[in-house]
């Protein structure tokens, strides 16, 4: 297996905002493919451990963005693994236009887990299949924790649909990302961009949960946290960080 993979993906109609930029979601899910597409690669995709009761979930990503694809561009994601820990998984991206432009970076955590347990496994044996792992890095630390809540300007609640749910039976990840930004004023999104994203996945949803999207501004300076609860709970199912900039 080479230690770095590329994809090429292109910025459709669907996938942009009013504004002709792509959405920040739709970067997401690219990132997301082109790891999918590695780990397949490697013979340590979802066809290989879903046999085994056994699901990759991301835990943590942190991505940068110095400028937000367009419609119809073509863009090109890099991946590789930059370490492997005893349950984590660190995954490192380069997000590139089509003169090789260095347009974004991002780096996740993952974890194995047992879908009967909930249990993290064990990532030794990924050694046999790893014959490389590369040594670039697009960010010197993992992913960023993100801290909890202290205030809660805005909140919105929602009932998870159909329309949300994955191929392993859980709410989809890129929704949380959606759920989050369409609280968020529209009038940062329509002057602003979107710089940096730390989001943190604590726990997972599942069709017909009843859910509360939480927002607070951080002193006017364009910085959003949220968090997203249970409507019985006031544990965080997921927090995120946005960081927005003309």
């Amino acid at each position: 297996m080479s230690s770095i993979r590329t994809d090429k993906f292109n910025a459709t109609s669907f996938q942009v905002d009013k504004n002709k930029k792509l959405r920040l979601e739709a970067i997401v899910s690219f990132l997301q493919e082109n790891a999918v597409r590695h780990g397949t690669k490697a013979g340590l995709g979802y066809h290989r451990f879903i046999k085994e009761n056994k699901i990759w979930i991301m835990n943590r990503l942190s991505i940068t963005i110095n400028r937000m694809p367009i419609w119809q561009e073509d863009i090109y994601i890099d991946t590789w693994v930059k370490e492997l820990k005893r349950v984590f998984l660190i995954r490192d991206f380069y997000i590139k236009d089509s003169d090789n432009k260095l347009i974004g970076k991002a780096s996740g955590t993952y974890t194995l887990i047992d879908m009967n347990t909930k249990r993290p496994q064990n990532l030794s044996f990924i050694t046999d299949y790893m014959k490389t792992v590369s040594e670039k890095i697009a960010y010197n630390n993992i992913a960023s924790k993100v801290e909890k809540l202290k205030t809660i300007n805005k909140k919105e609640t929602y009932l998870t649909k159909y329309s949300d749910v994955d191929l392993n039976g859980h709410i989809s990840n890129i929704r949380y990302i959606q759920w989050m930004l369409d609280v968020i004023p529209s009038e940062i999104k329509d002057n602003y961009s979107i710089k940096k994203l730390d989001i943190n996945y604590l726990a997972e949803l599942h069709l017909n949960d009843e859910i509360c999207i939480n927002i607070e501004e951080l002193d006017k300076e364009k910085i959003y946290l949220c968090s997203i609860t249970l409507n019985n709970s006031t544990e965080d199912v997921c927090r995120a960080k946005f960081v927005f900039k003309h």
